[in-house]
């Protein structure tokens, strides 16, 4: 928790981006339409169910991520999450790409945010193990999402909080480039727009437009953090 802490206290010492998305990707072949090569891994799974957390480790990544996580990083409504993740009773493969991809950006964040002991008495494996094993799933999901020509506001909030926790896993490089092509998706989306001014009303509820007000501001939090590096 101290990791995203000390970065909230002190905007000027290390770049923070985050995230928050929701729904599915559209129908059509994800191998010919695949971007994970963009984050460095490829989009053909090997041993994809190696990365998935055990059902049991569900729970436990959660409620870490919420009290650890969410303080600071504030794109998720976590009443909506905590619903989709009940119902999948924790089978990740279970999900569409872009819930998905939430959810193991969700699992990064809050490994990342517990230290080295905490970690082995939780899980029986070492920290750098497990940062490894969801990072590489959210890379493969985002991959999988097409995050790149997304639509979908799950995925932007699972790139967001991808992007976020990077600089405390040594890529403050990669997040850096990469919250470019984030502000450039959410502003194709049209998340700069508030719909409280009344030209869409209906378009979508108080809560929904709240998350996106939350994303957005965020987003940018993050690319103005992005200069520093």
């Amino acid at each position: 928790m101290e990791h995203i802490f000390e970065a909230i206290q002190d905007v000027s010492d290390e770049p923070q981006p985050a995230v928050r998305q929701a729904s599915s990707v559209d129908d059509g072949s994800t191998q010919d339409h695949c971007h994970g090569y963009l984050l460095g891994n490829p989009c053909a799974s090997t041993a994809e169910e190696d990365l998935y957390p055990l059902p049991s480790q569900v729970p436990f990544l959660w409620n870490t991520f919420v009290q650890n996580v969410d303080p600071f990083i504030k794109v998720l409504h976590v009443p909506t999450v905590e619903s989709v993740i009940s119902q999948t009773k924790g089978k990740l493969d279970s999900l569409g790409p872009g819930v998905e991809a939430l959810l193991f950006s969700i699992c990064l964040a809050a490994i990342v945010s517990l230290d080295g002991d905490e970690v082995s008495d939780a899980f029986r494996v070492s920290r750098g193990e497990m940062i490894s094993r969801f990072r590489l799933g959210a890379e493969r999901t985002l991959g999988r999402a097409r995050f790149a020509t997304t639509r979908d506001v799950q995925v932007i909030q699972a790139l967001a909080i991808y992007l976020s926790i990077l600089p405390y896993i040594d890529s403050a490089q990669l997040a850096s480039n990469l919250t470019g092509v984030l502000m450039r998706i959410a502003t194709s989306m049209g998340l700069h727009k508030d719909d409280l001014d009344g030209e869409q009303p209906n378009k979508v509820s108080v809560v929904e437009m709240e998350t996106n007000r939350r994303l957005w501001w965020h987003i940018c939090f993050i690319e103005s953090r992005g200069v520093d590096l």
